[in-house]
């Protein structure tokens, strides 16, 4: 590898570490079990795994930058390990929102159910209120026919007595 090349390449790794700072500034300003204390049972298990797992790859990058066997390394069997951890992670998650949404169904038909039982009044009283305005709109409609149509009379009776 060139000096170049790697220079170039420290530069873009500088570029990266800064643009990576604000991301875990709200991470650093708090242990993490106090981070984990405002979240949900599964984000706080997704927190500590990936804690776990940057921690494992950066001990692990460590290695490989120092020309270590990481074949025999104790370092393989605890990335495993954590990579196995998300894995169950990600195979619990799918059933728990399940679970919600068929709670959450159960909850707004009892509530959509218990709203409606006493509009009985309130339907009628629109139901009429569509029927009037509906009728009112038939009636114009009906007068603007006949209208059009008495006037459509007239000119052919007109045009009859022409052609005569």
């Amino acid at each position: 590898m060139d000096s170049s090349t790697a220079l170039e390449l420290l530069d873009l790794l500088d570029e990266q570490i800064d643009d990576l700072k604000p991301a875990i500034e709200p991470l650093l300003k708090d242990t993490i079990s106090g981070a984990a204390m405002q979240l949900p049972v599964v984000d706080k298990a997704k927190l500590y795994v990936l804690t776990s797992y940057v921690l494992e790859s950066l001990l692990f990058s460590y290695l490989k930058l120092n020309n270590t066997d990481l074949k025999s390394h104790a370092i393989m069997s605890e990335l495993a390990r954590v990579r196995s951890y998300m894995t169950k992670i990600k195979e619990a998650q799918p059933n728990m929102h399940r679970r919600e949404m068929t709670i959450n169904k159960e909850a707004v038909e009892r509530i959509v159910n218990a709203g409606l039982a006493g509009n009985d009044t309130e339907n009628a009283e629109m139901k009429a209120t569509e029927r009037a305005a509906a009728l009112a709109k038939f009636n114009a409609l009906s007068e603007k026919i006949e209208r059009e149509t008495a006037t459509l009379s007239k000119r052919q009776r007109q045009r009859q007595r022409k052609a005569k």
